[in-house]
């Protein structure tokens, strides 16, 4: 019960943190279909936040990272599933929104490619430079990194390995999120060719579900690595409800909080292959605007949504720094500090970093490329 109050509070600072940030810069709020989706994509990422909090929190040592003192087994799933369930979302919700355009006849590689580099990389080399100034104000101003070390960081479709900055792992000092980026970038590159693949396939659906099936059944037979088949399979499900049609359901709210309390009680390791069927049902209602009683559609989870990149992106650097200068005053102390940071930060992120890259995108599909 410590650990679901904890978590209730620490998410209760940071939404309150980039509520107040956002009223404060006037960040707008742009209105599109799938608003349940912001939603749920913000909520994820507040709880990938508080994840990495507990990897952090049982050791002084600026390096810490491990569970293992939380004791329990229960104690322990409940927290990685708080973490993992969430990145596999973040799957499922890049599988629907970009098959989505894989399925439009008007897609246009070039433009999706350059909306998808504008879109990343700018906040991304951002967090880079934050963290490269970080590390160094922690070693003392001592800058110790290779001169190679901006590449090494760089996520892009290679196995991430990260990088030593200033005597600090990147991997600590942001979380190690770069990974997830690396499978982003991977499904961008299928995207084109699913593309074409889908003006030749006309049973879209038949199709999408036997390659999860062929996923799960070659991952059982150790063809591929369990882990990177649940990703997979995540992407897939997303694919599915891409090819589903939009259409208003009765007592949605109701089914949608049912089916995904018996998945989260269904899962037993949220990066199996299987797990991502369990919370289909789940991702399917919110796509049909289940908003969980309002709560995906309200003000502070909203703007929570629209800042979610630069959360994922920056907590870690935030968290380092908290708990290295705060350490002493206590665990509470350091983590709500770096929630409060976090939630200013990345608002201050999103309006000044993210919002114009995406205005450029804007921009440039109103001339000819």
């Amino acid at each position: 019960m410590l650990l679901l109050f904890e978590s209730v509070v620490f998410f209760g600072i940071l939404l309150i943190s980039v509520a107040v940030m956002s009223k404060a810069l006037n960040v707008e709020i742009v209105n599109h279909k799938y608003q349940t989706l912001d939603g749920l994509r913000g909520i994820c990422a507040g709880l990938v936040a508080i994840f990495h909090i507990f990897w952090r929190a049982g050791g002084a040592d600026d390096t810490f990272w491990s569970i293992s003192y939380l004791g329990g087994h229960e104690i322990k799933r409940a927290v990685l599933m708080m973490g993992e369930v969430s990145v596999g979302i973040f799957f499922m919700l890049s599988g629907f929104l970009f098959f989505k355009k894989a399925l439009n006849n008007t897609f246009d590689v070039k433009k999706f490619f350059i909306s998808r580099a504008l879109r990343i990389y700018p906040p991304v080399f951002i967090s880079l430079i934050i963290i490269f100034v970080t590390s160094a104000i922690i070693n003392h101003g001592k800058i110790t990194t290779s001169p190679y070390w901006f590449y090494q960081a760089l996520p892009f479709i290679n196995e991430y390995k990260g990088s030593v900055v200033n005597g600090l792992p990147i991997n600590i000092t942001n979380s190690g999120v770069f990974w997830t980026l690396v499978w982003e970038v991977r499904l961008y590159i299928a995207i084109p060719l699913l593309f074409l693949l889908m003006k030749i396939i006309p049973f879209k659906k038949s199709f999408i579900t036997l390659l999860i099936i062929s996923v799960i059944a070659l991952s059982k037979f150790y063809f591929i690595d369990k882990s990177h088949a649940a990703f997979i399979t995540y992407f897939l499900v997303g694919f599915l409800v891409a090819t589903t049609e939009d259409k208003k359901i009765k007592y949605a709210n109701v089914i949608a909080f049912i089916v995904l309390m018996a998945a989260l009680f269904l899962t037993r390791q949220a990066y199996s292959p299987t797990t991502a069927l369990y919370l289909l049902p789940f991702f399917y209602l919110v796509k049909n605007q289940a908003n969980l009683f309002g709560v995906l559609t309200s003000y502070p989870i909203k703007v929570i949504g629209i800042s979610s990149f630069s959360i994922y992106l920056l907590h870690g650097i935030m968290q380092t720094s908290a708990k290295h200068y705060l350490i002493n005053y206590g665990n509470y102390t350091w983590i709500s500090a770096s929630l409060v940071t976090t939630g200013v930060i990345s608002v201050i992120s999103y309006k000044y970093i993210e919002r114009p890259s995406m205005k450029t995108l804007a921009n440039r599909k109103t001339q000819p490329l």
